[in-house]
C-alpha cells in the first residue's frame, strides 16, 4: 500500500443514535484500517456533532500503530461535503509528501480491506493514461439493501443523467467521455461514497464542492451532492472516472442522510447542478431524464412514481427553456413502452 495515502473520515453520529453504537460503527470503520494506512495518515472530521465526540475519541484512542490519528473537529454541521473540504486540506498540509486521498465513511459500510483494490486501480488508470486528474469510486452490486428501493432507483437515475450530460458537454468541446474504467459494468454508480483520489483531483474537488454550493445558492448540495460534484468537475476538467466492485453492509444500522428532507427537493437539487454545470438545456434535459426515468424502477411503485412526478418539472424550470419543454411534456400524448 502506497506510504503517502491520506484517509479521510467525515465523522457525524445523530442525536438518536446510541453511544454504544456510535462506538461499534466507528469502530467497524478503522479497526482493520491500520493494517493499510498509518493512523498516521488519518484525518478524522468531527462534522459538528458535539455530542458524539467523547464516543468517536474513545474510539481513536484504542488505536494502536505509531502516530495518532489527526482529529478535526468543526463548530457546526457543514454536511459530509464540507467535512469532506476539511479533510483534504488537513491532509494535505499534515501528510507528508501526501500524493493520494480515499474517503471512507465513519459506520463501517467501507471495508478496509476494499482499499488496497481502489488504490491498485488508482495507479493502474494514472499510470495507463498518464492523466493526473483520476478518482476511483468503489460501486456497490446492490444499492436497494442497504439504502432501500426509493434512495437506490433515485441515486441510479442520478448517475444516468450525469453521465449522459457529461457526454453531452465534452461532445461540444470536442472530446469524449472516456468510460473504459466504467464500461464492464454498463452502467456507472456516481453516488457511492468510497473513493480514492489522486492528488491533484482531491486538490480541484477541495475547491468544486464550495464553488458548486455557492453556485447553487443552497448549501444542501454540500450534503447530497458531495459524490456527483467531484466527478463532474473531474470529467470536465479532462480527469478520468473508474470503478472497482466493492463489499458493502447488508443494512445500514444509522445514517443521517436525507434524515427530514424530502428525497424530490434532494435529487433535484443534484440534477439541476449538473445539468446546468454541464450547460444543457431544457429540451436536451427533458430527454436525458425520461431515460433515465424508463430504466428505473421508481415509477413500479406510488413514492417512486410520485417522486419522479415531481423531480422531473422541478429540474427543468430551473433550465434555459423550461417553460417550454414543461409545456411540450404536459400537452403531447402519453404512451406506454
Amino acid at each position: 500500500m502506497r506510504t503517502d495515502l491520506a484517509v479521510i473520515i467525515p465523522t457525524y453520529f445523530g442525536r438518536d443514535t446510541t453511544p454504544e453504537l456510535r462506538r461499534q460503527l466507528m469502530s467497524d470503520a478503522v479497526r482493520d484500517l491500520g493494517l493499510f494506512v498509518a493512523p498516521g495518515n488519518w484525518i478524522v472530521v468531527l462534522d459538528g456533532a458535539p455530542w458524539a465526540r467523547d464516543d468517536v475519541l474513545r474510539v481513536l484512542d484504542e488505536v494502536r500503530g505509531g502516530a495518532r490519528p489527526t482529529v478535526v473537529e468543526l463548530q457546526s454541521n457543514r454536511g459530509k461535503g464540507g467535512a469532506v473540504v476539511s479533510g483534504i486540506e488537513a491532509a494535505l498540509e499534515r501528510v507528508p509528501r501526501c500524493g493520494a486521498l480515499a474517503v471512507m465513511d465513519c459506520d463501517g459500510d467501507h471495508s478496509a480491506y476494499d482499499l488496497p483494490h481502489l488504490v491498485e486501480l488508482l495507479d493502474q488508470v494514472t499510470a495507463y493514461t498518464g492523466e493526473p486528474l483520476v478518482e476511483v469510486v468503489g460501486r456497490r452490486i446492490d444499492r436497494s439493501g442497504s439504502l432501500g428501493f426509493l434512495r437506490a432507483e433515485l441515486e441510479g437515475v442520478t448517475s444516468r443523467v450525469t453521465f449522459a450530460a457529461l457526454r453531452f458537454a465534452l461532445a461540444h468541446r470536442g472530446r469524449a467521455l472516456d468510460e473504459t474504467w466504467v464500461a464492464p459494468f454498463g452502467e456507472p454508480d456516481l453516488e457511492a461514497g468510497f473513493r480514492v483520489y489522486t492528488r491533484e483531483a482531491a486538490e480541484l474537488v477541495a475547491d468544486a464542492l464550495p464553488a458548486a454550493a455557492r453556485s447553487a445558492g443552497d448549501e444542501g448540495l454540500l450534503r447530497w451532492g458531495v459524490e456527483v460534484v467531484p466527478t463532474t468537475e473531474i470529467c470536465l476538467a479532462g480527469g478520468v472516472h473508474a470503478e472497482a466492485l466493492r463489499s458493502t453492509r447488508e443494512a445500514q444500522p444509522a445514517t443521517e442522510y436525507l434524515a427530514g428532507v424530502d428525497p424530490a427537493e434532494a435529487y433535484s437539487l443534484e440534477l439541476s447542478w449538473v445539468l446546468r454545470r454541464c450547460g444543457i438545456d431544457a429540451q436536451a434535459a427533458l430527454l436525458m431524464l425520461e431515460d433515465a426515468f424508463i430504466r428505473s424502477k421508481a415509477r413500479s411503485e406510488p413514492a417512486g412514481a410520485r417522486c419522479a412526478e415531481r423531480i422531473v418539472p422541478s429540474v427543468l424550470s430551473s433550465l434555459p427553456g423550461g417553460d417550454e419543454a414543461l409545456e411540450r411534456r404536459r400537452t403531447r400524448a402519453p404512451r406506454r413502452l
